[in-house]
């Protein structure tokens, strides 16, 4: 049994909105992230933080679907 759901003009523009609010939010955060990853590489690059003697635990490279990266190549591009 296949189920249709027919949406209204104004349920459909309701959830259009919906998704382009969440987009919008998703992308704040990741520039976020990214602001944060910077500015943690720049406190540790002058010595603002001090990382000596932080124990890196073992971690599982995952690529993002683009190409295929082992984790010797990623390691040299610094982690990214």
């Amino acid at each position: 049994m296949d189920i249709c759901a027919v949406l209204t003009d104004s349920d459909y523009q309701t959830a259009r909105n919906y998704w382009k609010w969440l987009k919008n939010k998703l992308i704040a955060e990741i520039a976020l992230f990214a602001e944060y990853r910077t500015r943690l590489i720049s406190d540790v690059v002058t010595g603002k933080l001090d990382v000596r003697g932080v124990v890196v635990l073992e971690f599982e490279v995952v690529g993002d679907g683009d190409s295929e990266q082992s984790e010797d190549e990623v390691m040299e591009r610094g982690g990214e």
